[in-house]
């Protein structure tokens, strides 16, 4: 964003200000750790909104959504993928990144069927599954909920994990049960609801396309570290996320 906004738009860095629609509240204090600075006091995001806060400023401006006149965004954000929308549930951080590292490993591109992987979803909270990817099997593990990472942790340390790659999610269901998303009661529900919601809007989009990486993939070496890495059966990969993608605004 730093890297390529000013040069589309024609500002200096220090005029832009970004702001980021987050589902979550602990994105407010993460904006402001040294280490998601672009230059040494300059933040990468300067503000966070939660989707609840968004929500309000919606209504309060007296803004119709049922009326408004659908239109795309602006780019380069206009362009999306299927496995960046699902990183908003638990269970979907891990799909994304197996449709790119077993296609890699098979060799081959992955069929619209083949690249669903239905093993790694579901609400319960410690969700194991072990796939066959290229002669080779992969232990992955899905968690939700900090008492059940709490356990999965626990196992790590004392070196009994037989994973290859964990994904941690903090909050129950994933990022579309944030503490900033919009209150609802009834959670269950709630998050079988939005689960449901990001799942239909997917449209099984592969993680990316590499065509297009090579023409957007930027050079300098701090907005590298956040383009996918994936390193399978060599180390113990954990993954905590907390992802930008919600649904629901204004009717949870």
């Amino acid at each position: 964003m730093r890297e390529m906004l000013p040069e589309q738009l024609g500002v200096k860095n220090e005029d832009l200000f970004v702001c980021s629609i987050m589902p979550c509240t602990a994105k407010k204090f993460e904006i402001r750790r040294p280490e998601f600075e672009y230059t040494e006091g300059k933040r990468d995001t300067d503000e966070v909104l939660t989707t609840q806060e968004l929500a309000r400023m919606i209504k309060c401006a007296g803004i119709d959504f049922a009326n408004l006149e659908p239109e795309a965004f602006d780019m380069p954000l206009g362009e999306r993928t299927g496995a960046g929308v699902i990183f908003g549930v638990t269970g979907g951080v891990m799909e994304a990144a197996l449709r790119l590292a077993v296609e890699k490993l098979a060799g081959h591109t992955l069929s619209d069927k083949e690249i669903e992987f239905t093993d790694v979803r579901g609400s319960t909270g410690i969700k194991e599954a072990t796939l066959e990817v290229a002669g080779m099997k992969l232990n992955v593990c899905i968690v939700h909920g900090l008492a059940n990472a709490h356990k999965v942790c626990q196992e790590v340390a004392e070196g009994k994990s037989k994973y290859h790659f964990i994904e941690v999610m903090t909050c129950p269901g994933g990022c579309v049960n944030g503490g900033g998303q919009p209150i609802d009661f009834n959670a269950y529900e709630k998050i079988e609801r939005r689960t449901a919601g990001l799942y239909k809007a997917v449209r099984l989009t592969k993680t990316f396309q590499e065509e297009s990486l090579r023409t957007t993939q930027p050079s300098s070496k701090p907005t590298r570290r956040f383009f996918p890495m994936v390193h399978v059966l060599k180390n113990l990969t954990i993954c905590s996320t907390l992802s930008m993608q919600s649904v629901g605004i204004l009717d949870n």
